[in-house]
């Protein structure tokens, strides 16, 4: 259970720095669950979209990479984005979605 912790931790502070390493983009370090919930409202404008809703359709257009509108948990300005799967994923993900906002 250790190890699983310590990896989660690892998955956990490599989407939040990559997240708030993109312009626009403000995120918490969450202290439970498996999840981030990145305030995005920045990246709106630029963007072209009103939403979580649109930008979530957009990043799973144009980079190929789903996540969870915020909206469905009350908070428009936000999308819920895992990491529970593998650290090579999560990367390769937060690779296509800082190109896909520039």
């Amino acid at each position: 259970i250790a190890m699983m912790c310590k990896e989660f931790v690892k998955r956990r502070n490599v989407m939040v720095e990559s997240l708030n390493a993109i312009e626009g983009v403000s995120c918490p370090v969450p202290h439970g669950a498996f999840y981030c919930f990145p305030d995005v409202s920045g990246l709106y404008a630029r963007n072209n979209v009103t939403g979580s809703v649109e930008l979530a359709a957009n990043l799973l257009d144009s980079a190929g990479v789903a996540v969870v509108p915020g909206s469905a948990f009350g908070d428009d300005s936000a999308l819920r984005l895992s990491y529970a799967t593998s650290l090579n994923l999560i990367e390769e993900a937060l690779k296509r979605i800082a190109e896909a906002v520039k």
